[in-house]
């Protein structure tokens, strides 16, 4: 899926809001064994009722199917991440690009963080966009993908009389919106980091003695630009110093940081995540 323009995604953010309020919160897979088939259902999270929407059909692509399974809470999560964002830049006097109200309490929003990463990786490998067409066989709608090799439309989903209006608009333009949403949180987080202090530099080496790796560790953990990047790679829930200085003892198999001085292979492992943070940092 490619990258929307952010002149287009933030054309299409308030359409994104108001579908994101409108439909079901969350959507989820069901296997009916006695229609032999896969649906899409709405999911009721306070009885649990499931109520089919639509049919997913065999040659749907697994990262559409997936895309389109967990499209209510991805967007929830990304919505959830810009409006935090954008609330950092703008404590810190940096505008906002588009006045509009972005909720947020569609999701928790350590939730949004660990969901992040997935989210950006699957919707990478969506390749076409949607949209809506009619199945001949069952004189049903539907939704098709656009194959980006022939250019022809494939059904990849049948929509079921119970799905609900806003639930099909949802359904139809999920890439579209997760694609503008994942642009714009991007470039949001690229405007955040531009604000960070730079990363303290690695200790010299040579004449001077052995690296420092424990004191360098401890000097990044505190930074908040270290504690996103274990966030986004690393699956730190709630990026702080605590959790930052937990998850690098962690990876580097240690106990105590001043292993990081002592142990080859805790220092080894040390510079390899000091070289991913400095590559992650680099290219985003």
């Amino acid at each position: 899926m490619t990258p929307a323009p952010l002149a287009h995604a933030l054309a299409l953010l308030p359409n994104i809001v108001e579908t994101a309020v409108l439909a079901a919160p969350r959507w989820t897979e069901s296997r009916n064994e006695a229609a032999a088939r896969l649906e899409l259902c709405l999911y009721e999270e306070g009885t649990g009722k499931v109520t089919p929407i639509a049919v997913i059909l065999p040659d749907c692509p697994f990262a559409d199917r997936r895309l389109m399974t967990n499209a209510p809470v991805w967007i929830a999560a990304l919505l959830t991440l810009l409006a935090e964002v954008w609330r950092r830049l703008e404590a810190q006097g940096q505008p906002c690009p588009l006045a509009i109200a972005l909720p947020e309490s569609l999701i928790d929003i350590d939730a949004a963080k660990g969901a992040w990463p997935v989210i950006r990786d699957t919707s990478g490998l969506v390749e076409g966009r949607w949209g809506e067409g009619f199945d001949t066989t069952t004189g049903k709608p539907g939704v098709e993908r656009l194959d980006p090799m022939t250019g022809a439309f494939e059904p990849i989903a049948t929509v079921l009389r119970a799905c609900p209006f806003d639930d099909k608009r949802l359904l139809i333009s999920a890439p579209e919106h997760i694609a503008a949403l994942v642009a714009l949180v991007r470039d949001a987080l690229r405007r955040l980091r531009a604000l960070e202090p730079p990363p303290a530099p690695a200790p010299p080496r040579g004449r001077k003695g052995p690296a420092d790796h424990a004191q360098l560790a401890g000097i990044l953990c505190g930074q908040r630009i270290f504690q996103v990047f274990l966030a986004e790679r690393h699956g730190v829930e709630s990026a702080d110093e605590t959790r930052a200085a937990n998850r690098v003892r962690s990876l580097c198999r240690v106990t105590s940081r001043a292993e990081l001085n002592t142990n080859p292979a805790a220092a080894g492992a040390w510079r390899r995540l000091h070289d991913e943070f400095q590559l992650w940092r680099q290219g985003r």
